[in-house]
């Protein structure tokens, strides 16, 4: 199961003082949640892209928002296919090209990202999860919510005056409103994922089917979607195997996207499959930039990665403004590569049916020293940014020219380098016009 847009912190579980999220709340509490999980870009399409083939997204070639992966590329659809599973998708696509993610289309979920309605069915969804008994199944239920223009929901719930608003956002009525519309639509989502749980119950297959959730990546609000910051990049992972994980237990293992294929693609192999013994896949020479974490389902460990790595390229949606990062548990490093341009992206038009950004301009002009604040880190950023995350979670103090802090600098720059090397990352020569990648 994947949300589409759901801040990490915006989940009740992960400690949000806002969300009514009681179905995903109850999953954590049936399996393992994780408390160090990373996307590596916060836009749709390259983190589906990245999340179904196991590779980075220069690898993927799905680098920008809105374009395909390489043709040739392989996907999990290919990998458990040949393992003797049905691999449906309901819901959001947003991958390409069709011959590298050949999901069997599975009605039910709305597939429109935009769609201001939902009329959601399970209907197709239960059938393909039992139309045959002897042939096990894999399916991503892929939610649009939520994704904007917030529509669905019910906000009554939600008092504006008394929500807690991130510190880095400006304070504005405009800014609360808004957030009311995107909880309302948390909850509905949170109302689609108890559904579908409901109906693996009815089935009959709790016990034998493995359930994960992803919240994808952040919320479209400044800040989040669309960067290297940690409300950006940062996810939340709840994984569910009867039997095997800790109901209700939280994993400190530092874990990323890349790592779901081959972690399932080792399930797999280590559980036996229906296929020829000739399908099994040997996961090194596969190439793939992920490595499995089945280890840390097992309780046998709660450590895996060190580093987990971040790109944006801001074409299609706003002038170039290439950005890379690398974290670790405690810090987070992040490269801006044009620190001369200024940082501009859809949400920060002068739109009158989003008005909360204009509101945070409007006020930074009068003067709120919060809106300024506001306005100059989404804006006007420096060339390199350092936080602590243990003492500084929202990422509001760069520490990059602390003298105290010049080790782990130099470390995570030099993590960094080896990393774009490493996946053929040629930095601002990526983030171009479309029209001119072609």
């Amino acid at each position: 199961m994947i949300a589409d847009d759901l801040s990490f912190t915006d989940i009740g579980c992960y400690g949000s003082p806002n969300a009514r999220t009681p179905n995903i709340d109850r999953l954590a509490s049936q399996g393992v949640r994780f408390a160090h999980c990373y996307n590596a870009i916060a836009m749709c399409v390259p983190t589906r892209n990245m999340l179904y083939t196991g590779l980075f997204p220069a690898r993927t070639g799905s680098y920008r928002n809105h374009t395909h992966s390489y043709p040739g590329t392989v996907s999990m659809v290919h990998y458990f296919d040949q393992l003797g599973y049905r691999v449906g998708l309901s819901g959001k696509v947003h991958v390409g090209p069709r011959a590298s993610f050949p999901f069997e289309a599975v009605p039910g979920l709305t597939t429109e990202t935009l769609s201001a309605t939902d009329d959601y069915t399970l209907d197709g969804i239960k059938g393909f999860m039992t139309r045959d008994s002897r042939q096990p199944f894999f399916l991503v239920t892929s939610f649009i919510q939520p994704h904007m223009p917030w529509t669905m929901g019910d906000r009554t719930p939600f008092d504006p005056g008394k929500l807690t608003l991130p510190p880095h956002w400006a304070d504005t009525p405009q800014t609360r409103a808004a957030y009311v519309r995107y909880l309302a639509e948390v909850s509905f989502l949170d109302r689609q994922v108890g559904d579908v749980l409901a109906a693996v119950d009815d089935a009959g297959l709790r016990e034998s089917t493995i359930v994960i959730f992803l919240s994808e990546q952040g919320a479209q609000f400044p800040g989040a979607k669309w960067t290297c910051w940690d409300q950006g990049l940062h996810a939340g992972a709840l994984i569910r195997w009867p039997g095997v994980v800790k109901p209700g237990s939280v994993s400190r293992a530092l874990i990323q996207y890349v790592d779901f294929v081959p972690t399932l693609l080792d399930i797999v192999r280590r559980q036996g499959s229906r296929a020829a013994p000739s399908a099994e896949y040997d996961l090194d020479k596969l190439h793939l930039d992920g490595r499995s974490f089945i280890n840390v389902l097992f309780g046998k460990t709660d450590e895996h990665g060190k580093y987990a790595y971040g790109i944006h390229n801001n074409h299609p949606e706003g002038p170039a403004y290439p950005i890379r990062s690398v974290r670790t548990k405690d810090f987070s490093y992040i490269r801006n590569l044009l620190p001369e341009e200024r940082y501009v992206i859809k949400f920060m038009q002068l739109d009158p049916k989003q008005p909360y950004y204009p509101s945070w301009v409007k006020a930074a002009e009068q003067d709120n020293p919060r809106a300024a604040a506001a306005i100059r880190r989404n804006e006007f950023r420096p060339a390199e940014e350092l936080y602590d995350l243990r003492n500084d979670p929202w990422e509001m103090n760069n520490l990059a020219n602390s003298p105290e802090h010049q080790t782990i600098l130099k470390e995570l720059r030099q993590a960094l380098d080896e990393w774009m090397t490493q996946q053929h990352d040629t930095g601002a020569a990526m983030d171009v016009p479309l029209e001119m990648a072609k």
